[in-house]
């Protein structure tokens, strides 16, 4: 370990003894603070039949769902790269959807793209 990362015996104790203090009480929010109630959602039961090429798009009566794309790629003077891509869908309250604004899905998403060295 280098000096410039050590911690000092003084310091580790002031953090061991304030430790307690920064606890609080806390409460479930449910997965991404969407509430502990599946209540109005269709609940997800094994054996449930897929029927494509329905199944790839959205099923809005769900709470949420994601779709992701994983590649390994490779240029023309052969170097190596990897791709990700994931969508993913949220609703924050059961129902039919709404328009615009006022529509009560949430849609994220995230890509990476690695090169190996």
């Amino acid at each position: 370990m280098s000096d410039s990362c050590r911690i000092s015996r003084r310091a580790f104790a002031g953090g061991v003894l304030v430790l307690p203090l920064a606890q609080t009480s806390g409460f479930a929010q449910g997965f991404a603070g969407l509430g502990m109630s599946g209540d109005g959602f269709t609940a997800v039961v094994p054996g449930k039949a897929l029927a494509f090429p329905a199944d790839h798009g959205p099923h809005p009566d769900f709470r949420i769902e994601w779709w992701y794309v994983t590649a390994n790629l490779r240029d023309s003077s052969g170097a190596a790269y990897g791709a990700q891509w994931t969508l993913f869908r949220q609703a924050i309250a059961p129902g039919a959807q709404e328009e615009g604004w006022a529509n009560q899905q949430i849609w994220m998403a995230h890509a990476a793209v690695t090169r190996a060295l």
